[in-house]
């Protein structure tokens, strides 16, 4: 709870109009496009928070995977965690460079490390081990999701946590664009839903369509024991009358209309007990299996 009272004071003390108006006057970029991303991934540090606070301890060594404009890693290391943010700005993400830099520059005194790397590309010996390593809505853009567990599990401390939050497309639904997708088949998806999907093609593109299974075999393939939480999809569907930029982002005619039904027939918190596999989004914990996750 401390630590989520600081989370505030640090969000509240965020210069999203300083940093805007520097990124528009000098590197020309849209002030609404600029202020969204800043707005929208500000509000996301809440949620990445909740997803790692109790694993939190200022002698782990820590690593965020696709740490976006790395705010929320600027957070912990303003606080004394030891950590280290990825963020190669690759596969639809690009566009964020310029913000990421200036936002990177605004902190410049906090000094925080950052590998301009993909993740398939950790290596223990040039980069060392982590005991804890998180991302949040990441994993679900990693072209080589085999290279890249492989990579992460190779960098994990011998009683390391990895804890991974993303969408689930075992349910055929697309949260970044807000469209039903077949995991077999989401160029039927691009098909049907064109004028949405072309205006951010580069982000579709780097969609890998991951599922509860692909984790499950992810984790076999690399010894890796795996938990998934319970809950996700109530505390998710629960976001919509909470927190206003989700809903803003998430919020669409097929979305509300699932929400109010399931809300005027009273069974929304009967997802509170949905499984594990028919969740999404889903977070997912891995440890060496010498280790049993903590739950």
């Amino acid at each position: 709870m401390v630590l989520e009272h600081k989370l505030e004071a640090f969000l509240e003390d965020f210069e999203i109009e300083g940093i805007c108006n520097r990124l528009v006057s000098e590197d020309g970029l849209a002030r609404n496009h600029v202020y969204d991303v800043l707005r929208t991934f500000a509000n996301e540090t809440r949620v990445t928070l909740g997803l790692v606070e109790k694993f939190l301890n200022p002698e782990k060594r820590i690593l965020e995977i696709g740490a976006g404009i790395c705010l929320f890693s600027i957070f912990l290391k303003s606080e004394k965690y030891n950590v280290v943010a990825l963020e190669p700005a690759l596969g639809g993400f690009s566009e964020f460079e310029k913000i990421k830099n200036a936002v990177l520059a605004h902190y410049a005194h906090i000094k925080l490390d950052v590998l301009r790397i993909s993740a398939q590309d950790l290596d223990s010996k040039k980069y060392g081990e982590f005991d804890l390593i998180f991302s949040n809505n990441v994993i679900e853009h990693i072209p080589d999701l085999s290279l890249t567990f492989s990579a992460m599990s190779s960098v994990l401390s011998q009683h390391g946590l990895m804890v991974h939050a993303c969408p689930n497309y075992v349910i055929p639904y697309e949260p970044h664009f807000g469209i039903p997708v077949l995991k077999v088949w989401p160029s039927l998806s691009r098909l049907l839903f064109s004028g949405r999907i072309e205006p951010r093609g580069d982000l579709w593109d780097s969609l890998n369509f991951i599922s509860y299974f692909n984790v499950k075999v992810l984790a076999a393939e690399n010894l890796l024991e795996v938990k998934f939480a319970k809950g996700i999809l109530y505390k998710s569907v629960v976001r919509f009358e909470t927190d206003e930029i989700f809903r803003e982002r998430h919020m669409n005619k097929m979305i509300l209309s699932l929400f109010l039904l399931l809300k005027g027939l009273r069974v929304l918190p009967m997802l509170k007990y949905a499984a594990p596999f028919l969740s999404t989004p889903m977070i997912i914990l891995l440890s060496h299996e010498c280790h049993d996750p903590p739950t």
